[in-house]
């Protein structure tokens, strides 16, 4: 466990420069202020936001449920050119099941052509958008810390989910998906095909499609996709939407998509992978583990007294006749039922012919 640590460390411990929002022509200047005000009724009041990256960094939790900021999908993947291409968007996908993901298809196991012998042959990429805004669930952002050992003595480090996404997201989402992937020599190398992009967009603008926010410029959206209607060999494989031909996602482009027809199963379909399965009601966990310590409880004490089983008293209305009784009152007999039957006599004894004389 150490030494893989160390590995982790060695090669995700380089400099990162800190986070700064880059120059993106496509959207509006957002201006931020010095010091924001924080209202006693905000919910992230915790966060003691002072600078202003993490004051971006609250806009986008506010703003992560909102239909009109992000009107795409959370996940897409285009096959090209032999390759597929996985886009998540941390902002939108949850950070363990994005990773659970990234890790089930970096092993191959989903493709037909997977061989043991062959374990470190990946061909698929995965691309994440929105790094620094990762969409964490209930208060693991405040509370959920990572530990490491530089491997000095007294070098035990810390920190918080909330410092590391802001600062070294990459480092967070290739320790996560190490610990998911087996403990052999090709982890490192699958690790390769993770390519992690802090802000928004992504530099796979042949391939993948972008997910535009809501005050975006579509003029340039236009223009990037008119010189690729004609010749494109890209398919859409996933969606984490199912589409229709007459409702087509806003973020797909003019990506070739073809529906399938429930009377015509020739065709390619687009379907989602995520199924959202319906809530049902299991049993509670505690209980389910209280039962079996009983049970195993009553195991180990089965030769104590308490458990041993009691033999039944001659409580019977009536007698059983499989059995035989030792009767010495009409009580008894009362009790048993056996006042109509009557007694056996005696056998009388046979003259032994050896005796007469």
């Amino acid at each position: 466990m150490q030494l893989f640590q160390r590995c982790l460390v060695a090669r995700f411990s380089q400099a990162i420069p800190k986070f700064k929002p880059k120059e993106q022509p496509y959207v509006k200047d957002i201006q931020m202020p010095k010091r924001p005000k924080l209202d006693p009724k905000d919910p992230y009041e915790k966060y003691e936001l002072v600078k202003p990256r993490e004051y971006e960094f609250r806009l986008a939790l506010d703003e992560r449920h909102s239909k009109n900021t992000y009107p795409g999908s959370t996940y897409v993947a285009v096959h090209k050119g032999g390759i597929t291409y996985h886009l998540f968007d941390a902002s939108r996908f949850p950070y363990g099941k994005m990773c659970s993901r990234i890790a089930y298809y970096l092993s191959g196991k989903h493709k037909p052509t997977f061989r043991n012998n062959e374990p470190g042959k990946v061909t698929d990429k995965f691309i994440i958008v929105n790094g620094c805004n990762m969409y964490l669930t209930g208060k693991k952002i405040n509370y959920k810390v990572l530990t490491y050992h530089t491997g000095y003595v007294g070098n035990l480090r810390q920190i918080k989910f909330r410092d590391l996404i802001l600062q070294k997201p990459e480092q967070l989402v290739a320790w996560t998906v190490a610990k998911m992937l087996p403990k052999t020599i090709y982890r490192m190398e699958k690790l390769d095909h993770i390519h992690l992009f802090r802000g928004r967009f992504h530099t796979f603008d042949d391939v993948l499609p972008q997910f535009l926010p809501h005050h975006t410029d579509f003029e340039y959206r236009g223009s990037i996709y008119k010189d690729m209607t004609e010749g494109d060999d890209r398919t859409l494989v996933y969606s984490s939407k199912p589409v229709s031909a007459e409702k087509i996602q806003q973020d797909l482009g003019d990506i070739k998509q073809q529906i399938m027809d429930p009377s015509e199963f020739d065709n390619d379909l687009i379907f989602t992978p995520f199924v959202e399965r319906p809530q049902k009601i299991k049993l509670n966990m505690t209980q389910h583990d209280y039962d079996k310590l009983i049970r195993r409880r009553k195991r180990l004490m089965q030769r104590h007294r308490k458990y041993m089983p009691i033999p039944y008293r001659n409580r019977l209305e009536k007698a059983d006749f499989t059995k035989s009784y030792v009767v010495t009152s009409e009580k008894q007999l009362n009790r048993l039922g056996l006042q109509k039957i009557k007694p056996l006599d005696d056998d009388p004894e046979l003259e032994d012919e050896t005796t007469k004389f």
